[in-house]
């Protein structure tokens, strides 16, 4: 098939491009790098700096010739384009009528996901989180955005038009599930896991390394300042069992290098299960400790191998799990080849791109 994959998340449709093309299709990814990132893709679709909305339409009339004629259009979300709502609907459109199948993913803190953290209620969700809410910038104007009555709408009709919808995390799935559990999957994210090598040197003795990857304005609603304080108290209790790294905001490829070189690494704490951060580390055989609910492990059909370790959404019991791990390090060596299989088994790119064809394929019947 000829397929486009149009927008970036977490290097989700870089990672899922390279799977689809060693299953033989023709893939063009287009993107803006997803920021700081900056992701690799086919056509670049950024425009920032001054007279930005004038750079925006001039490069749409562009580029959009080059989003015409494929056999499957997949979204990374709405939005998917750095545009306001109802410009991304009108390029929605003129995407359904030039292409032969649109899919859309829901691979972001999206409206499925609030309605469902309004209406339901997640037992890990930055929502829950009152200080959060209450005093993000970022989090109060995102939320505000997702819950506009326009906004909604558009979304709506967006959904209702795309013949499936495809959930990366589990969370995700859940919001779908609410909405339209008819049209959605839950995919897990793809990687490239045999390009990475067992790097986790953990042994029985000597200190534990503890790796965080900050990301600047997302750092509360994804629990990330709340790890930071735990780990600089488990320094303090412990100096001479534990080392500490924390970074900020590097481009994609510095960061993976930079992980290398500890043993346990902390992604998010608001969630159900692993994003992409996760991901990397468990296919480099490091311990990860975040998301990791019960009902993570249910979608993907796994009972015995659960190597993520669950946080709690407090510093105290944060500091509490990584006490834990220094009281059975002679454990952690085994668990971190567990890690490595369970991203091999699950989050090969190839794999991935296999379920993403079946998928699209099932909905062209």
């Amino acid at each position: 098939m000829k397929i486009l994959l149009l927008g970036d998340f977490s290097g989700l449709h870089v990672n899922l491009g390279d799977g689809l093309r060693e299953l033989g299709h023709t893939v063009t990814v287009a993107s803006d790098g997803n920021g700081y990132k900056q992701y690799k893709r086919d056509i670049d679709i950024s425009w920032n700096g001054r007279f930005r909305y004038f750079k925006m339409i001039w490069k749409l009339m562009t580029i959009f010739p080059r989003f015409l004629n494929y056999d499957v259009v997949q979204l990374v979300g709405m939005p998917f384009l750095d545009l306001r709502p109802l410009n991304n609907e009108i390029v929605f459109r003129c995407l359904k009528l030039f292409n032969k199948h649109v899919f859309l993913g829901s691979n972001t803190t999206e409206l499925e996901y609030v309605r469902y953290a309004s209406e339901v209620g997640f037992k890990a969700s930055f929502m829950n989180i009152k200080r959060i809410i209450d005093t993000d910038p970022w989090a109060k104007k995102y939320i505000n955005g997702i819950i506009d009555k326009r906004y909604r709408k558009i979304h709506e009709r967006v959904t209702d038009r795309v013949e499936g919808v495809t959930a990366c995390c589990t969370e995700y799935k859940m919001g779908c599930d609410l909405s339209y559990s008819d049209k959605s999957i839950f995919i897990p994210l793809p990687y490239q896991v045999n390009e990475e090598s067992m790097v986790n040197t953990i042994k029985k003795e000597g200190k534990v390394r503890f790796f965080l990857g900050m990301q600047n304005h997302r750092a509360a609603i994804k629990g990330m300042d709340v790890i930071k304080a735990a780990l600089i108290d488990l320094k303090a209790k412990h100096p001479d069992e534990v080392e500490i790294t924390i970074v900020d905001s590097v481009p994609y490829d510095e960061y993976r290098k930079l992980m290398e070189g500890s043993h346990v690494i902390c992604d998010q704490l608001y969630s159900y299960g692993a994003g992409l951060n996760a991901v990397i580390a468990l296919s480099k055989g490091l311990i990860v400790v975040g998301g990791g609910e019960e009902y993570m492990y249910e979608l993907f059909g796994e009972k015995d191998n659960k190597p993520i370790i669950n946080l709690p959404d407090t510093k105290e019991g944060v500091v509490q799990v990584l006490e834990s791990l220094l009281e059975r390090r002679d454990e952690l060596p085994h668990l971190a080849i567990k890690s490595r299989e369970f991203a091999l088994k699950y989050h090969d790119h190839i794999k991935v791109a296999q379920q993403y064809v079946d998928f699209w394929e099932s909905k062209m019947l």
